[in-house]
């Protein structure tokens, strides 16, 4: 499934670490913004990893479903390109 991860982390040092992590998973589309193509397993990973570098005082992360449909009505402005995920999975 398609997802939207964001985050909003307050020290640079963390910072550095989960976009260091989030890129494992996805594609950078802005600073803090990544499109991921995750399975329930791979999402949990993410979940996981992200908490231990994160201070849950100070920093949040928000991780998004993307519609299959949402793909259709994606619209770009500005620099930046379509990102293609596979349709299915086949495990």
């Amino acid at each position: 499934m398609d997802y939207l991860v964001v985050y909003d982390i307050a020290d640079p040092r963390r910072l550095r670490r989960v976009a260091k992590k989030v890129e494992k998973f996805g594609v950078r589309v802005q600073k803090s913004v990544f499109e991921c193509f995750l399975d329930h397993r791979r999402r949990h990973e993410l979940e996981e990893e992200s908490q231990k570098i994160m201070d849950r005082a100070e920093d949040s992360m928000r991780i998004y479903p993307l519609l299959a449909k949402s793909r259709e009505k994606q619209c770009i402005l500005g620099n930046g390109v379509m990102l293609d995920f596979p349709a299915a999975v086949v495990v």
